[in-house]
């Protein structure tokens, strides 16, 4: 049997004071969109990060995961000064420390699809071209591309199914997103916009 944790999330610095209660709350009610939600959507992954444990405690870590990812706006903030780049975090957070059932249950249904899938990446030429977030839709890719880098850069590989750790299309910004870890010397190819 499990023992009920003494641990309390973390919100100093994070959480501005007036908004203490509503993340508190959701706590007690196990509404953990009500935590993140009580944080700036720039701090979200930095809230998981200090309140992992907690989380694991509640047996709700690769939920609060996700939604951390989905409230999360860009993948890389300065938060009291130092630069995060949390998609470094999330390839870690997923490959190690998830387990893949749970995150696969806490995502959308993954629509039925054969191998392999197509996917696509958008972001700026320097980003990571095997980060996390891809989409099943290239046109979100190109928006992606557009938003954040030179309007130019698109990638696209294909995968299995099975590589994919979370689907986030309806709960989240209907981006059609997979959530992938991918190898280093997987083959991810240039495309045109």
């Amino acid at each position: 049997m499990k023992t009920k944790s003494k641990r309390r999330l973390k919100l100093a610095g994070i959480v501005h004071p007036l908004l203490f209660k509503q993340a508190r709350d959701g706590a007690r009610l196990r509404n953990w969109d009500r935590i993140f939600g009580s944080a700036d959507s720039q701090a979200s992954m930095y809230l998981m990060g200090l309140n992992a444990q907690y989380f694991r405690d509640h047996d709700a870590y690769e939920a609060a995961l996700l939604i951390a990812w989905v409230n999360q706006k860009t993948s890389r903030v300065c938060i009291n000064g130092t630069w995060w780049d949390w998609n470094i975090y999330m390839k870690d957070w997923l490959h190690r420390q998830c387990e893949r059932a749970k995150l696969r249950a806490a995502s959308d249904p993954l629509p039925e699809l054969p191998d392999p899938i197509t996917v696509y990446r958008g972001a700026a030429p320097d980003k990571d071209m095997r980060g996390v977030s891809w989409s099943l839709d290239r046109s979100v890719a190109e928006g992606f591309s557009r938003s954040q880098g030179d309007g130019k850069t698109v990638w696209t590989t294909q995968i299995q199914r099975d590589q994919i750790y979370a689907y986030v299309s309806e709960s989240g910004r209907n981006e059609r997103e997979t959530m992938l870890v991918l190898p280093d010397d997987w083959p991810v190819e240039e495309i045109g916009v």
